[in-house]
């Protein structure tokens, strides 16, 4: 069982490769991805629609709630319009959710006492600087996906969406603002993690 193995055994240290501990953690965090996604986009669909009866005229703000809100996208935009903007969040966890786990083993070997044990406070500190550069890094990723799921906005107030895929996002996001802009907002990493 993988529970009762004993990590401190090198044959068992040589099977278990960066890369592999890198491709497991991607993996886990796609197949959770895949799975809630639809809920970060209703919610962030929702905080949308407040924006956008605030700003037009005559728009009717519907409290149907995140159910009520995910069966309307499905039906005037379809089934799939639920996972609107996937593929730049399963591009952020191809960065983050591998990255921060070889940042926090090699941040926490750094701490490792002569018996090889690390404080709680060392742990700590080396999960949130492994989270925190993880997500520095990934900040692009999580700034398109974002813009994708707003399209819904552009689509509520009756105007042709900006860009059709990731791809096209990215370029557009460039143009606009430069390299400097992908990094927008990552002043407040902290509410996220």
């Amino acid at each position: 069982m993988a529970v009762l193995r004993n990590v401190d055994n090198t044959a068992n240290k040589a099977n278990e490769s960066v890369a592999l501990r890198y491709t497991v953690a991607v993996l886990a965090a796609w197949a959770a991805e895949l799975v809630t996604y639809p809920f970060d986009l209703t919610k962030t669909r929702l905080q949308i629609q407040s924006e956008v009866a605030t700003a037009k005229q005559g728009f009717k703000l519907e409290n149907i709630g995140m159910v009520g809100t995910a069966f309307k996208i499905v039906k005037k935009e379809g089934v799939l319009k639920l996972w609107s903007g996937l593929m730049p969040m399963l591009q952020r966890h191809a960065i983050y959710s591998g990255s921060r786990l070889i940042f926090y083993e090699k941040f926490r070997n750094f701490f490792r006492d002569s018996q090889g044990n690390t404080s709680l406070a060392a742990q700590s500190l080396c999960g949130a600087s492994a989270g925190a550069l993880g997500q520095l890094i990934a900040s692009p990723t999580d700034l398109v996906k974002v813009q994708m799921q707003a399209e819904g906005r552009r689509l509520l107030q009756g105007k042709r969406p900006r860009f059709a895929n990731c791809r096209q996002a990215y370029s557009i996001l460039y143009s606009e603002s430069g390299i400097k802009g992908f990094w927008r907002g990552t002043k407040e990493i902290d509410k996220y993690y």
